[in-house]
């Protein structure tokens, strides 16, 4: 792929997957999350090139693919440098608490969670102990846990993308506010083609996918979370010299 969408898991990504392939100079991938520089990496990159329509070095076509997974995973940017190291990423971050919220509705959906969201959050660092150390020891290793529970320290940004700046320019980046996506696609997407030097385009409808309706988070746990995640989100734009004005 020429680029790669990532960013916080229950971002938009897969919004955004969906409006550029629309556009006629980018060739989707077969699938739209291929997991393979986190979960099939031991598949091979042959494997991995069979999703992506086959190019010619002359061709005016960019394809991409979009793994929300990949941005937290420790051993993702190592093996993309390895693979596709001119590769670009676009990366979607949502405010930290309404994703935290987001994504433990996604889990209780799916059936993967049965506490509430204050109690798993609780627990969250429980959950997630030695995951870390199981990814870096077994890379064949399946860390449900590490994607399935990760409410709070899914959204801590600036550790994350601090790991891929040491492997990758900064210039590979464009780092978006999933919330101008959805307020804003056409300058959001503007601000995309620009960076991947293709035509700008519009569309005549953006459907935002995966977006559910469900009870508002607590007041009390929202303040307590806004406290939680400030000095993060504080990193984060210094990391990043710009202003995510996140309530």
């Amino acid at each position: 792929p020429n680029f790669i969408i990532t960013g916080s898991i229950a971002s938009g990504t897969t919004s955004l997957y969906n409006y550029l392939i629309q556009h006629p100079n980018i060739l989707k991938s077969f699938r739209k999350e291929i997991y393979f520089f986190d979960l099939n990496y031991n598949r091979g990159f042959s494997w991995y090139r069979s999703f992506f329509p086959i190019q010619l070095s002359n061709s005016n076509f960019l394809t991409c693919e979009a793994t929300a997974t990949y941005l937290r995973h420790p051993l993702v940017p190592e093996r993309i440098q390895k693979h596709l190291p001119k590769t670009k990423f676009i990366v979607l971050l949502r405010n930290p608490i309404d994703r935290a919220y987001g994504f433990y509705q996604s889990r209780v959906n799916h059936g993967d969670e049965n506490l509430s969201f204050e109690d798993a959050i609780k627990e969250e660092e429980n959950r997630l102990s030695g995951e870390i150390e199981k990814i870096l020891n077994d890379q064949n290793y399946f860390p449900s846990n590490f994607y399935n529970f990760a409410y709070l320290s899914g959204g801590i940004y600036y550790k994350q993308l601090q790991h891929w700046f040491k492997i990758f320019p900064k210039e590979q980046f464009l780092i978006l506010q999933s919330e101008k996506l959805f307020k804003n696609p056409e300058e959001t997407l503007l601000e995309i083609t620009d960076f991947l030097k293709i035509s700008s385009f519009t569309l005549e409808k953006y459907v935002q996918f995966n977006a559910h309706k469900y009870e508002p988070l607590k007041k009390s746990t929202h303040d307590e979370l806004r406290k939680y995640f400030q000095p993060y989100n504080d990193k984060l734009n210094e990391l990043l010299d710009k202003n995510f004005e996140w309530n």
